[in-house]
């Protein structure tokens, strides 16, 4: 075999490698449109587009990420603006003017569609806003305000989350600010609470569905711890509160309820919305109604079933020793006594020339004695007293327990024949230690029940101020008055003084005994001695005009905060402010039941002495 020449090997050589060097690049090049992440980014020219492939996800069982929703009162809202309206200040009759005696100047409005004066309005996002007695949640429900209904802002806690508020129909307390069209700047509002008192929190439960509310007329609707009418009072509910119903009795007139703030007992029906078919409650009592009062208006004559006058009488007293320890005895059912000026004279008659010796009782005078006979011959009822002032006076823990026999005089047993007494007089819808005085309300002044505007319209006439109508309706002998709170930080002296002459005028010129109370201290920073001025007024007024005095301030001073509650305003409540224990007497409310009751005792001796 013949060798190949040298070259020819090499040229072989360069031949296949030229061939290798070839297919890597078709390669690469294939690989370019193929596989386009495969090209490095420093080969891709800086103006080639970006190519977007549709990409088919492969299928997952992961579960998607659930992010939470807010509830519908945290969503934003738009407010419809209110139709104008031909009252431009709703307030008007009900702002007095400031300390100076002057007009205060109006804060800024800042929403122009605002009634005027109003400050603010309950916003649209809600149905009702809860009215409270003090700041937080913590606070007493007192009222429940509709949608859009115009609020005049009068203070606030520093950090503005409630506001303390009056509305139209006069009622006064806290609100919160989230709830609210807030039309002025709060840097102008004075801070009148240093903080919210918030309800101390419990684990979440279950929330009761809402099966009824409670109509407008229902307004303090009884709750009642058994069906029928001699059930035990346990509150008095607001207006629009709702309720789950849980049962009813056969005939559907009485509803066994747990209302929104967790209470539970029995109601009438007639005063509910009912929102659910009553074949699915199950009949839960039998109603037992007390009997009907001897010798006076019939139950219904002049009101609704849940607040007539269902007495339950003390027997009259027939020996100089008060009644045991234990309890204030109570007859079957006695017989009241006629509510006129030839009742008997007490058992225990007073000494000639009688003035009642309390320390905080004066001027039961021979001019308080002529006021009280002539109303008589003009028709007034010797056993019925009024109830004139604002929430301390409004408040269910003042009298109103005597009205339904739920009581206990321990060491005042002498008191008796007072409560029987006065127990058995009609005022206007109830004897008059729990009749709805049409003169007293939350939040009043000595303006407000001067004002027209302010009085209850379905029964009162027009241009008639509250206290006209109480006193028309009632036709009392007496009238125990306690207003000065609300005056405290509004009020001139001047105006304070002319409202209380005016009202000591009107009780007078209708042979009513006006029965001036002091009011009790107010524990606000920056009206230190506002009330030491209003009771100094007070206490002249009684005097020029020779009327009884009732120094409550006097009575509460020595009690623990001055007898107030944590509020620093209201008085303090006892477990049983009508039961007069020694415990229960280092409360205001007790103290103010025992003191009313001691006055009402001295006032009923004119008819005789």
């Amino acid at each position: 075999m013949t060798p190949k020449p040298r070259g020819a090997a090499l040229f072989n050589l360069l031949t296949v490698l030229t061939l290798a060097a070839t297919g890597c690049v078709v390669a690469a090049v294939a690989a370019a449109f193929l596989v386009p992440g495969a090209v490095p980014a420093i080969l891709v020219a800086a103006t080639q587009p970006a190519q977007v492939g549709a990409i088919t996800p492969l299928p997952t069982t992961a579960v998607p990420k659930a992010y939470p929703t807010l509830p519908p009162e945290w969503t934003a809202t738009a407010s419809p603006v209110p139709t104008p309206s031909a009252t431009l200040n709703p307030f008007a009759s009900a702002t007095p003017t400031g300390l100076s005696g002057q007009q205060s100047t109006g804060l800024p409005n800042l929403n122009g569609t605002a009634q005027a004066g109003s400050g603010a309005r309950v916003s649209a996002t809600v149905a009702t806003l809860r009215i409270r007695a003090l700041a937080g949640t913590a606070g007493t429900i007192i009222a429940s305000v509709p949608s859009l209904t115009p609020l005049r802002v009068i203070g606030r806690i520093p950090d503005n989350t409630w506001l303390q508020v009056l509305t139209p129909d006069g009622t006064q307390g806290w609100g919160q600010a989230a709830f609210m069209d807030v039309f002025v700047d709060l840097v102008g509002v004075p801070i009148t609470a240093g903080a919210a008192l918030q309800a101390t929190a419990t684990a979440p439960g279950p929330t009761e569905p809402v099966d009824a509310s409670i109509k407008l007329e229902g307004n303090h609707l009884r709750l009642r711890a058994q069906p029928g009418t001699a059930g035990t009072v346990l509150s008095f509910l607001p207006a629009q509160m709702t309720m789950h119903l849980i049962g009813r009795t056969d005939d559907n007139i009485w509803m066994q309820v747990i209302t929104s703030d967790k209470q539970q007992g029995w109601v009438l029906a007639q005063y509910l919305n009912i929102y659910i078919g009553l074949d699915r409650i199950p009949v839960t009592g039998t109603a037992v109604n007390a009997p009907p009062p001897t010798g006076t208006q019939p139950i219904g004559a002049a009101g609704p079933t849940n607040i007539a006058f269902v007495p339950t009488l003390i027997p009259t007293r027939t020996s100089t020793s008060p009644p045991t320890s234990t309890s204030t005895p109570v007859p079957p059912s006695p017989t009241p006594p006629p509510p006129t000026a030839t009742s008997a004279p007490p058992t225990n008659p007073p000494p000639p020339g009688y003035n009642h010796p309390l320390p905080y009782l004066s001027g039961v005078s021979d001019h308080a004695r002529q006021i009280y006979l002539a109303g008589l011959a003009a028709g007034n009822r010797a056993n019925v007293f009024s109830k004139i002032g604002d929430s301390i006076t409004v408040a269910p823990t003042f009298l109103v327990p005597f009205g339904w026999g739920q009581f206990n005089l321990r060491d005042s047993g002498y008191l008796a024949d007072a409560v029987n007494y006065y127990v058995g007089g009609w005022a206007r819808n109830g004897n008059s230690f729990n009749n709805v005085s049409l003169a007293a309300k939350g939040g009043w002044s000595s303006f407000t029940v001067l004002a027209p505007s302010q009085a209850d319209h379905s029964v009162c006439r027009a241009g008639e101020p509250p206290l006209w109508c109480e006193y028309r309706l009632s036709r009392p002998a007496v009238a125990l008055i306690l207003l000065g709170t609300n005056d405290v930080m509004d009020s001139s002296s001047d105006a304070y003084r002319a409202n209380l002459q005016r009202i000591v005028d009107d009780s007078i010129s209708r042979g009513i005994v006006p029965v001036l109370s002091t009011i009790p201290a107010f524990h606000r920073a920056g009206y230190e001695g506002r009330v030491a001025e209003l009771n100094g007024i007070i206490a002249d007024v009684a005097r020029q005009n020779d009327i009884p005095l009732w120094d409550y301030w006097s009575a509460l001073k020595n009690l623990p905060n001055e007898g107030l509650g944590p509020d620093g305003i209201h008085p303090s409540a006892a477990p049983n402010s009508a039961d007069f224990t020694a415990d229960n007497l280092q409360f205001g409310y007790t103290v103010r039941n025992l003191s009313a009751l001691q006055a009402l005792d001295a006032l009923w001796h004119l008819e005789f002495y």
